[in-house]
Formats: structure tokens, sequence, C-alpha cells
């Protein structure tokens, strides 16, 4: 019997000891107070100011932190602010947390360093300085109120500070993974630094991001609805974890936490299986009111700078009663919207785009572009004048020499100014060849006289000889024809075989790429 006894003694002792590593901390979390979070846009770029919109604080520390897979305490102490707006979810944090855990001289470990540390790799990616920050948002509290019947995950951003000073962002685990994208490929911000005490950073999430997650780890069962949560009145679940990293690749886990009790939640509805749902421990109202506490009263907005296909518009709203300012971003026109045959998944959209915005081209009536439509050659010298800044009106009237280019059309000055500079001659001693479709190569050429005469970079051959139909380049145009291959002007028409198709006719989507790669060499 005494043997018995002994076993199970020696067993509860080791259970106890494995129980304190697992899930160790204060048996009672005394969570953050609800918190109202302005609409606001802070700028994001690694200074926490007071003045930027910011919420209060939500605290990370011993009372309102629990701990997972943690054998000690920490220092760690965090501070956490929140605002929205109606493109996205801002945060951001201020750490005091001493030491970095992966600074050799602090560890005096400098193989397991260099396990976590070998700087920036050739893929881009950096490599974190061992502990990390990971967000968890449930906008509208949506998951949370559907995992009250079946457990769902919650999204997660993990932001690193990297050996380069620098704060990255990845979408859940993508940094633990080794995954190279972070979340600026899908138009995140993210900023911060080192700080005496630690580190910080600020950082903004796109709604679509965060909604196209929810969707996705919920299975489809929501479909947020963005306009729904940048508004008065609306909730959010929040928190953090806080991973405490040390050289030998353990970790203690620090995150905020609702009212709970070591070994799960014990509250109706939540997980007791997983410690996701236990870091939404911050509730954020979102607030809409003056310091006085009434509503605010906006105006209408001030268009302060229109979108264009480039770049977003810019507004503002003022409140009548306390003077507040807001920025609202209004986003970029389309092609797509403007014109019914342009769709922004085509191979020329970003051609297309440029081209419209800056003006060479314009559309063959108010909504319809006709890409695939060939070029003329009045057309194209016309989008050439466009694109040299030139006032064809002060060449309009002038007597081309040609018969088929009267005085007073359309392309009548572009003609006249195209040929007086020799940029372009006619098909013949008589006739421009108004009507006629330009081919690849004549407009290689054209765009490599201009290229000359305004200054570009003339240097770059390409071998020609690789290209399957090379015999068939003209040699008035081959050495032109050439220079535009070697500056990516013109490509291959077939993906699985190098063909320059130089006799071809030009689509005015074809122009219109290719003028847009000859704009941005240098």
């Amino acid at each position: 019997m005494k043997k018995i006894i002994s076993i199970i003694l020696t067993l509860l002792m080791l259970t106890s000891v494995f129980a304190c590593y697992i899930s160790a901390g204060r048996d009672y979390i005394i969570p953050n107070p609800p918190i109202d979070i302005e609409i606001a846009s802070p700028t994001i770029d690694g200074n926490i100011t007071d003045d930027e919109g910011w919420s209060s604080v939500a605290y990370m520390n011993e009372d309102t932190l629990n701990m997972y897979h943690a054998g000690r305490y920490t220092t760690v102490l965090g501070e956490l602010r929140f605002a929205v707006d109606i493109g996205g979810f801002y945060f951001s944090g201020d750490f005091n947390v001493g030491v970095l855990s992966y600074d050799p001289s602090f560890t005096g470990n400098d193989n397991s360093a260099e396990k976590m540390l070998s700087g920036i790799t050739e893929n881009g990616r950096c490599d974190f300085t061992g502990d990390y920050f990971q967000l968890t948002v449930d906008p509208l509290c949506a998951l949370t109120e559907l995992s009250t019947v079946y457990y769902y995950p919650i999204p997660q951003y993990t932001l690193s500070l990297c050996d380069d000073g620098k704060v990255y962002m990845y979408d859940r685990d993508g940094m633990i993974y080794n995954l190279v994208e972070t979340l600026s490929e899908k138009g995140a911000l993210a900023e911060g630094k080192v700080t005496d005490k630690g580190w910080c950073f600020e950082a903004w999430i796109p709604w679509t991001v965060i909604a196209d997650d929810v969707s996705e780890l919920s299975s489809g069962k929501i479909d947020l609805k963005i306009n729904d949560i940048a508004v008065h009145g609306a909730k959010i679940r929040a928190g953090g974890k806080y991973y405490d990293s040390y050289p030998d690749s353990r970790h203690d886990i620090y995150y905020t936490a609702p009212e709970t009790f070591v070994g799960g939640l014990k509250k109706p509805g939540y997980s007791f299986t997983t410690v996701e749902l236990d870091t939404l421990g911050i509730e954020l109202n979102v607030s809409d009111t003056c310091d006085s506490g009434v509503k605010h009263r906006w105006s209408e907005e001030i268009v302060l700078r229109e979108p264009t296909y480039l770049e977003k518009g810019r507004n503002m709203i003022l409140c009548n009663r306390c003077g507040k300012v807001r920025y609202i971003d209004v986003e970029m026109r389309s092609c797509e919207d403007d014109f019914k045959d342009i769709r922004s998944n085509a191979w020329y959209y970003d051609g297309v785009t440029y081209c419209i915005q800056q003006g060479y081209m314009k559309g063959m009536s108010d909504n319809i572009f006709s890409p695939n439509t060939a070029l003329t050659r009045e057309q194209c010298v016309v989008m050439l004048a466009n694109f040299m800044g030139v006032n064809t009106e002060n060449y309009k009237n002038i007597d081309s020499g040609f018969v088929d280019v009267p005085t007073g059309k359309w392309y009548s000055g572009a003609v006249a100014w195209a040929v007086g500079r020799g940029y372009l001659t006619g098909i013949d001693k008589d006739r421009f060849g108004t009507g006629m479709n330009i081919q690849r190569d004549a407009f290689a050429r054209l765009l490599y006289c201009v290229a000359e005469d305004i200054g570009r970079d003339m240097t770059g051959r390409a071998d020609m000889t690789a290209y399957t139909d090379y015999e068939l380049i003209p040699d008035w145009a081959y050495e032109q024809i050439s220079w535009a291959v070697a500056n990516n002007i013109i490509t291959s028409i077939k993906d699985d075989a190098l063909v320059v198709s130089s006799y071809t006719q030009l689509t005015r989507a074809q122009a219109a790429v290719m003028l847009t790669k000859f704009d941005k060499i240098r």
C-alpha cells in the first residue's frame, strides 16, 4: 500500500510540474476594461504619438496577461493602442522587454544565435531577433459568436523585429514557417524600431485582408460587410500574444485574456482546447464622439484631390460641433469602370491605364477603348505628340504635303509635326497613309528616333538570331528592333518560343504597353 501511495504522489508531483510548464501564471486575470477607439488615420511611421487618434492604452502586464508554455514570469510589459478607418484596422505596440533574446552578447551562445540570425537572406526575408508579437482580431465579434457553437480559428497577424532594425508583418504564421510573403504585398503597412526599452511598432491591415481571412477560417460561413465595421457603435474583439524567445528555440507566450483560470476559459461557450480564443481579451467599441461626449456632426465631404487611375483621391470632413477634421481616402479610378471593354486582369491593363492617365491616349468613344483594334498611322502620331507634350494646334493649318492629310483634321497637326521632326515619312511622296495600320517594326523605329532626340538610353542590343523569325526583320528596322528588345519594349508574342513578329500590325493595347515601357527607361 505504501508503495502504491508513493507512486501516486510521485505522479501527482510530475503532473504538477508538467502543468506548470504548459500553462503558468496567475490563477485569475484582471482584463483590460472596454476601450473606445476612434475613426482615425494614424501615420504609420513607427513613432506612436498622442495626436494621431490612437485609443487609450490596453495594457499587457502581470495583471492582464496569462502565460502559456512558460516556466517563469517575465519582465514583458506592453502597451497596445488601436484605431480604425473605412479602409482598415490600425494597431500599435510599445514593449519593454529588456534585452532581446537572440543577442549573442546577452546569451553568450553564439552558435544558437547564428541558427536564428543569419542576416538578410537572398530571397529578401529578414531573420527576426527572436521575440515577436501576434495580433488576434475578430471584427464585429463574428467568429467569437460563431465559436459558441463550434470552434473556429481567429485571424492572427505576426510582427517581428528583424535584425535590420525594422518591423515586418506576416499573415498568421508566415514568419514562423519562413514564408517569404509579407502582408505588405497585400497592401498592409508596418513600421517600427528598437527603443531604449525594447521595441515598438505601428501597423495597418486592410479590412479586405481581414475579411478574406475570416471567410476562409469560418469555412465561408461569415461574409463580413466591410462598410459595417468602422461605424459608430460597432464592436471588435482583439488581443495580443507576445512570444518571449530563448536561444535554445524555447519561448514563453504571454497573452491578453478576459476573466480566466489556469487550464482554460471558464466562460460559457468558449473552447477549452485552444489558447486562441483566450487571447481576445480586449473589447473595442468604435466611437464617433467629440471630447465632450456628444456625437460628432460631420459636414459633407470636401474634395481635396480627385482620384486618378494612378493615385487615390483625398476628401475631408469637418465636425461642426468640435471642429475636428478627418481625412478620407478615395479609391483610385479604374479603367474597367470607365471603359466597358477593359478588364483589370488583362495583360495590357497597367499599360493602358498609364497611357490614359498621362493623357497619351484616349478611348475610341466615351466608354469604348478598343484595345484589340489595330493602331492607325494617324493615331500613332497623335499618341506620340501627346507623349512629347506638343500643342498640335500650332501645326493644325500647316500643309503637310500629303493628299490624304487635309488641314484642320484632328490628326493634321500631329502629322505635320511628326513629319517635320523626321519621326515618320509618308508611304510615298504624295500619301501619308491615313487609315493604314502601323506595324511593330515601324513603331520600334519611331520610338528609337524619339529616344535619340530626347536623350534616352540608347545602349543595349539584343541578339536577334535567338528569335525564330529574325530573318524577317527588315534591314531598315533591324537595329531599332534589337534596341527595343534589349530594353524590354518589345517582347516575344509567344510564351514557348522567341518570336518577335516585327511585321505584324500593332494593336492599341500593344502600343500602350510599349509606350509605357519606353516612358520608364532613362
